[in-house]
């Protein structure tokens, strides 16, 4: 009997100790928080002894590292004291691919991104040459920037203001969405600034148009677009981290970025096509094959993320708009998996045919990019390619470009916003079954 007291004595008065010394901790901790010096840790330090015998503490101290891992994450990307700014490749990716959609477009489409070769003759209508004040604008703002101190991902668009571009900017950003579908600027004064001055401008023009996301599941945030590879082929190397050709396709973000640092000796043009205009005449052409193009294709991931296939529908049609994801090299890549049947005869022709299109001189645009040249491309409207090019012996002359991927804020309405968070469900849900096949293979 005294044994069982003695027992009921000393657990409830370790409680009492316990609840005492730990609440005190977390109530200093608490303190702490509103005056310089390591709150949080107190905090945690409180909830781990009151948690070895409260449940509610261990719970509570699970919440605390789960947010403080979120901020240190936060801290690393965006320093210090500030939200992030930009979406990670997986947010990206998820903001990209689920597009809302309503039905199937059965004719064609006459908007503004419906365009050819030849109604690109007057370049007044997308291309724009920044006059001297707009240049000081942008030095001015550069130097402020870095009068910051920041890390160039920690930039804010108050660190780097644009008060007379603002309005400029805004009229290109609708031109990118809901007009032609892209936008060349030209004047940046590039050759007056080194590479981290370069990529600084780059990273606040984009914050300015848009929410920057990673280019891959490292993490990148600013592309270097230049020739990595040596005389031996290597397998390895994405299509922009060599010299080679690049086929038309798109990029898993809303908007695309490049500015020019450097110009290869010869080549390197750089192409785009409208892929309403290759909807448009593959209604005329094969309009057996429209349907084809709402269905699944199966992209290739390159294992990256864990992923090697993604499905993904091409065409999403809403509110007036057609939409379009294509990349004809990783729709047909995907049949070097074992697993992986050989593709339809339906879906061959369909490559083959949006190919053809897409190629023909009466539907692409042609473009030289110079240094100081930045264009901005939709990826919902416009598909790009580049052609071969020859780089200068010179490392420090080789072609160079800064690429950008942006996310943009979204006008679909109520309903647009629901079938875009669904669209956005399943294909997590679908990034998460493959994935876990990824693991189990």
């Amino acid at each position: 009997m005294f044994s069982n007291t003695g027992q009921i004595v000393y657990k409830t008065a370790r409680r009492i100790v316990i609840a005492v010394v730990g609440g005190t901790i977390f109530l200093v901790g608490l303190v702490m928080l509103l005056t310089p010096g390591p709150g949080v840790l107190v905090i945690a330090a409180g909830l781990g002894i009151l948690g070895v015998e409260f449940a509610f503490a261990r719970r509570w101290l699970g919440e605390v590292k789960r947010r403080s891992e979120k901020a240190i994450d936060s801290v690393r990307q965006n320093g210090v004291g500030k939200k992030r700014r930009y979406f990670t490749f997986q947010q990206q990716t998820l903001h990209y691919f689920s597009r809302p959609h309503s039905r199937i477009l059965r004719q064609p489409s006459n908007d503004r991104a419906a365009w050819k070769a030849a109604d690109m003759h007057h370049k007044d209508t997308w291309q724009y040459s920044l006059d001297d004040a707009q240049v000081e604008e942008i030095l001015t703002a550069l130097d402020i920037a870095k009068s910051k101190f920041k890390l160039t991902h920690a930039l804010t668009k108050k660190d780097f203001p644009l008060p007379r571009l603002k309005a400029l900017i805004a009229v290109w950003r609708a031109n990118i969405q809901s007009g032609t579908g892209f936008q060349l600027v030209r004047g940046i004064p590039v050759g007056q600034w080194s590479q981290a001055d370069a990529e600084i401008f780059f990273w606040c023009f984009g914050l300015h148009l848009g929410i920057p996301g990673g280019q891959n599941p490292a993490g990148d945030l600013l592309g270097h677009v230049i020739d990595t590879s040596d005389a031996q082929a290597d397998t390895s190397k994405r299509c922009y981290e060599t010299s080679n050709h690049i086929a038309y396709h798109c990029d898993a973000a809303d908007v695309v970025g490049l500015l020019c640092l450097r110009q290869a000796q010869q080549g390197g043009a750089s192409r785009i096509v409208s892929s309403v205009s290759i909807y448009n005449e593959i209604l005329h052409r094969r309009p057996e094959l429209i349907e084809r193009l709402y269905q699944p294709f199966l992209l290739h991931a390159h294992g990256e993320n864990d992923i090697n296939t993604i499905p993904i529908k091409p065409c999403r049609y809403f509110a007036g708009q057609l939409r379009t994801f294509f990349h004809t090299d990783y729709f047909r890549s995907v049949q070097r998996y074992d697993h992986i049947a050989p593709l339809h005869d339906d879906v061959l022709a369909l490559l083959d045919e949006y190919e053809a299109i897409a190629k023909s001189p009466r539907f692409f645009l042609s473009m030289d990019l110079q240094p100081g040249d930045i264009q901005l491309l939709s990826n919902h409207t416009i598909l790009h390619a580049r052609t071969a090019y020859t780089d200068f012996a010179d490392p420090a002359r080789k072609r160079h470009l800064l690429r950008l991927w942006l996310s943009m804020p979204d006008n679909y309405g109520l309903r647009g916003r629901a079938l875009k968070l669904l669209n956005k469900t399943q294909l997590a849900r679908s990034l998460a079954k493959t994935k876990f096949a990824f693991h189990r293979h």
